[in-house]
């Protein structure tokens, strides 16, 4: 369904593949394997290989998430502004794509991502009439995170279990918990080794020692203005989601940001 006029949304849809080719690398790939992408633009290029074009390329798309439109993206802020040059002091480009651990509901003017730990300049982007594309690409190392623990021994619940190390790991974050079955869940509550998690979120089993626990993406964010930099959580949040990402090492992603707006 269309927006109604005046409406504004975005959306971030996920999309994970096994490869270790760069970006780069898989357009040549596509290039080489059909002739109708030949002479087709970068952008167009990766939008494919996201939905499978690339043979012996395993590709997996997540659901979308609809997202916060932060306040301090202007009225004004549409259509090319977010994707070509201005000299304005508040010239409303999409700078910067991010991620982070956090997997808290967003709120609208919301100052920044919490726990961001990854931002990038777009790998491309595209302005097609109302709608502006971004998309930002995690390889391996970029979408897994090293920061892994396990389940001691003991007696626990779906929600509530002692790890050998909290150590990085905080309220909201994203995590993933392996045993017989895999499960994802967020952080409610953090006291000494003793991890509660979103009742809202139970785990699938009850975890045992050993078991694994790892840190996971939860959110992400785009920058502009012109004081977004590469420095963590600069600049103009301009819409914010919570994400989630598993840690797999087997796989990089794409993540595709569309803004839509309609006529006034």
């Amino acid at each position: 369904m269309p927006p109604e006029p005046g409406h504004r949304e975005s959306w971030w849809t996920p999309v994970a593949l096994r490869s270790k080719a760069s970006p780069e690398e898989l357009v040549k790939a596509l290039r080489r394997q059909s002739r109708k992408y030949s002479g087709a633009d970068f952008f167009d290029c990766i939008e494919a290989i996201m939905a499978g074009a690339l043979r012996h390329v395993d590709v997996q798309t997540l659901d979308p998430i609809k997202n916060k439109i932060n306040k301090q993206l202007l009225d004004d802020t549409w259509g090319a502004r977010l994707v070509n040059g201005h000299t304005a002091a508040h010239d409303g480009i999409l700078r910067y794509m991010a991620v982070g651990t956090n997997n808290t509901d967003p709120t609208e003017g919301q100052a920044n991502l919490a726990n961001e730990f990854f931002r990038a300049v777009p790998l491309t982007k595209k302005h097609t009439g109302s709608q502006q594309k971004f998309i930002l690409h995690l390889d391996f190392a970029d979408a897994n995170l090293e920061n892994d623990t396990t389940v001691k021994a003991g007696t626990w619940s779906k929600t509530v279990f002692e790890v050998a190390d909290p150590t990085g790991f905080h309220v909201g974050a994203a995590i993933r918990v392996s045993g017989t079955l895999t499960s994802f869940s967020r952080i409610s509550a953090i006291a000494g080794d003793q991890i509660t998690l979103d009742p809202s979120q139970p785990l699938l089993e009850v975890p045992l020692s050993g078991h694994d626990v790892n840190l996971c993406i939860g959110g992400t964010a785009s920058y502009g203005g012109t004081d977004a930099t590469a420095t963590l959580q600069s600049g103009h949040p301009y819409a914010v989601s919570k994400l989630r990402i598993y840690k797999n090492s087997d796989l990089a992603y794409f993540i595709k940001q569309t803004f839509l707006r309609s006529s006034l």
